[in-house]
């Protein structure tokens, strides 16, 4: 336990304002993994046996509100395709539609989170891309910009058959979740009456969408949430700091409920820099630091390490010393980073790359490429599976 960290801060005085009715709460914080530090925060200043709060990340709260699952993007690219192929006169196809759906899908979001009028924008959207048109070359080119314009025209109703067609399903997209509390305020007295709750606390959030703030508006007017936010005095009383241009809306917003420390500056720093050519060693240099440093179990679990590129993490893990057993690795890693992708590559090209020969008077038969065969068998997992 670090004394004066914000976390350690925060679970006493949620311990010394609400004492026993811990388990009367509701705790919201921005992510899962911050929900553990939370609770592990609270068991080691608590004294006695008692049940903890619910932890809710942001979005875990919004859907259990909501009582809906989460679509994942492949899910909800699939869904935005069916509606939008019945709704255009000339849809394109399959491919050609997913290189551009998820930027659409992304401004659907964006839309619902900031509780934007669907109906005034794509109308004011199809009123602009008509007059852009006007100077365009209507003669070679008649067909592709009026199914141009009639997709615009029809982004209203894609949107409403997207939204009904994953609400019957039980499904929805972030923004949706949010938009449809938002537009329905009471459902959050009604989940909390449900779950049997007295109050939500709010810890550590940033940059909250329009929908967000009208959540913790409408709790604060019922006097049934407590914000705590993780905001320091050089980051809201520095105008420069970008960084803290959210903060300074909220203390205006809601002055009773930032409580703003000095951490930043107060807390001694020692600051080292390393030079470090390439990548790799990069990596190297990490191990050789930590097996120098020679850290405690308990000293590790302040160790944090920030790649500046996700493709360093699989150099990076296989460098850290062996005696160093347990890693906490909060960053995604793309599958086609991975090494093993090399496999499923040479046996796509060793199909993709194959011939139908016709060979004197026989039929036809597949001939594949020598190069390609040599370079599968030569792959380091496919020798590994054979």
């Amino acid at each position: 336990m670090i004394p004066d960290s914000f976390l350690f801060r925060i679970s006493q005085k949620i311990l010394n304002k609400y004492k026993d009715n811990l388990s009367n709460l509701v705790i919201v914080l921005p992510s899962r993994r911050a929900s553990l530090f939370l609770s592990s925060e609270l068991s080691k200043i608590i004294s006695k046996p008692m049940w903890l709060p619910e932890f809710y990340s942001i979005d875990d709260f919004i859907f259990s509100i909501n009582s809906l699952k989460s679509i994942n993007k492949l899910e909800l690219f699939f869904e935005f395709y069916s509606v939008y192929f019945q709704s255009v006169k000339n849809p394109h196809s399959l491919d050609k539609c997913y290189k551009w759906a998820n930027m659409l899908l992304n401004d659907f979001d964006e839309i619902d989170r900031s509780l934007v009028s669907k109906k005034e924008l794509f109308s004011y959207l199809s009123d602009v891309k008509r007059i852009e048109s006007w100077h365009l070359d209507l003669e070679n080119n008649q067909q592709d910009i009026q199914d141009y314009l009639d997709f615009f025209k029809s982004l209203s109703i894609i949107y409403d058959g997207l939204k009904h067609s994953l609400l019957e399903k039980n499904l929805a997209y972030p923004g949706l979740a949010q938009r449809l509390i938002a537009e329905g305020l009471s459902s959050l007295q009604n989940w909390l009456n449900h779950k049997q709750k007295q109050k939500v606390i709010f810890i550590g959030l940033d940059a909250l969408t329009v929908s967000q703030e009208k959540v913790i508006d409408f709790l604060l007017e019922k006097n049934l949430c407590d914000i705590f936010w993780d905001a320091d005095t050089y980051f809201i009383n520095n105008m420069e700091q970008e960084a803290g241009s959210f903060l300074r809306r909220y203390q205006k917003k809601w002055p009773q409920a930032l409580d703003i420390s000095s951490d930043f500056l107060d807390t001694p720093k020692n600051i080292k820099i390393i030079g470090a050519t390439k990548s790799v060693n990069q990596a190297k240099l990490l191990a050789n630091i930590l097996q120098e440093k020679s850290y405690t179990e308990k000293e590790l679990k302040k160790v944090a390490v920030i790649l500046p590129n996700e493709d360093l993490l699989l150099s990076v893990l296989e460098s850290i010393p062996t005696k160093i057993n347990n890693i906490n690795v909060t960053m995604g890693y793309k599958l086609t980073h991975h090494p093993v992708i090399s496999l499923f590559q040479d046996v796509l090209n060793v199909f993709l790359n194959t011939r139908n020969i016709k060979v004197g008077s026989k039929n036809q038969t597949r001939h594949f490429a020598k190069k390609d065969i040599i370079k599968l068998l030569n792959n380091f997992y496919f020798k590994s599976i054979i």
